[in-house]
């Protein structure tokens, strides 16, 4: 007789782990991908859970949320280790980039409070007080030969030269001689 198979109940719900002494950033990426494993209808292996959270669990947890809540919005599907990766470093290069436009509109606003008060020179007035002071100071004698030296004209071209035909044919026939004695053999 046969026996009767009996349906077996699966768990869709999120589960709980036990307290373990995980850092909270791991304990979102558990989260993160749970809710991703719900919404994909599907159920990862906890071996692929470890290697998430082991890869990327040291990342902080607003980088992990939003890594996660925009893979749930590109895809329907449970993501490569990869995929995440790939948007936390996305996540660290937008956040750096914003920390960096801070600091140079921090550095704008001193910038223009120190000119306002008068403590900060500007460019062109800089270099007009440094050309005065190179003024003021007396030349070196080895510029000052080198300015003299660069003062002496000099001539270096030479007269015309002036060639008959003749002289100029033997001057072209001895020039062809000379090149076929460098002619390959």
């Amino acid at each position: 007789m046969a026996e009767k198979l009996k349906p077996v109940r699966q768990h869709y719900e999120l589960q709980t782990s036990r307290p373990t002494s995980r850092r909270a950033s791991e304990e979102r990426m558990a989260y993160e991908i749970a809710l991703t494993a719900v919404n994909a209808k599907t159920e990862p292996h906890p071996d692929v859970v470890r290697e998430f959270i082991r890869k990327c669990g040291g990342q902080p947890e607003e980088a992990i949320a939003w890594a996660w809540d925009r893979w749930r919005e590109l895809s329907p599907h449970l993501p490569a280790i990869s995929d995440i990766h790939a948007l936390l470093t996305i996540w660290r290069r937008n956040r750096w980039e914003q920390e960096e436009a801070e600091r140079r509109a921090e550095d704008r606003r001193q910038m223009e409070e120190a000119r306002a008060r008068g403590e900060l020179v500007d460019y062109p007035e800089l270099v007009h007080e440094i050309k005065a002071l190179v003024k003021r100071m007396p030349e070196p004698e080895h510029a000052q030969r080198l300015r003299n030296m660069r003062q002496v004209e000099m001539n270096f071209s030479s007269p015309p030269m002036f060639l008959t035909k003749e002289q100029i044919a033997e001057r072209r026939a001895a020039e062809q001689e000379e090149l076929r004695r460098y002619e390959p053999l």
